[in-house]
């Protein structure tokens, strides 16, 4: 395992000398004429050596770190406010994430779901989830759609006020999805 950083180490190295125009072998300046020379060339060599001291840095795992679930907190409650637009709960989640800044962290459809199905906001009718009436009461939509290709489909649209009440409901929430 050491070997291998040690190559990646070196290999990040030829990688930036020979994108500053350089033989990392003999340290002569390459010709203005080489392929190396070449604007596109020396971009990928640097994109290359990025991606390169990125796995050094990670300890050689590839790929995006797993997030975290949310833990919310008062800072992220005064952070993020209702939008004044009614929206589907993946934007939401999405809408909460952008308010508080990337933190590692995450709140997904998947961890509000089971929540308000529990709480008799939601029902699943057809396999498909439904606003119930104490759902309406809260601000929670049954809406119908119209794709990009003008197929229409049922949707659940979440209005500021429901969105307000799942702020206030978010450590709850999240509480539960953490143990489930």
């Amino acid at each position: 395992m050491e070997e291998d950083f040690v190559m990646l180490k070196r290999a990040e190295e030829i990688l930036s000398t020979l994108a500053s125009g350089i033989n990392p072998f003999t340290g002569e300046v390459l010709e203005d004429d080489s392929v190396m020379s070449e604007p596109k060339m020396i971009r990928c060599l640097f994109y290359t050596r990025d991606v390169l001291k990125k796995l050094i840095a990670s300890g050689g795992k590839i790929g995006r770190p797993k997030k975290t679930k949310l833990v919310w907190n008062e800072d992220f409650a005064k952070k993020v406010q209702p939008s004044s637009q009614n929206m589907p709960l993946s934007q939401f989640c999405k809408y909460i994430l952008d308010s508080i800044g990337d933190m590692g962290v995450s709140v997904r459809y998947k961890d509000v779901v089971p929540w308000l199905l529990k709480a008799g906001l939601l029902e699943e009718v057809d396999g498909r989830k439904r606003a119930t009436e104490l759902g309406h009461i809260h601000g929670i939509l049954n809406t119908k759609n119209v794709n990009r290709f003008g197929v229409y489909y049922e949707g659940v649209t979440y209005t500021p006020k429901a969105q307000q009440f799942l702020l206030e409901n978010m450590r709850e929430i999240l509480e539960e999805s953490k143990s489930a």
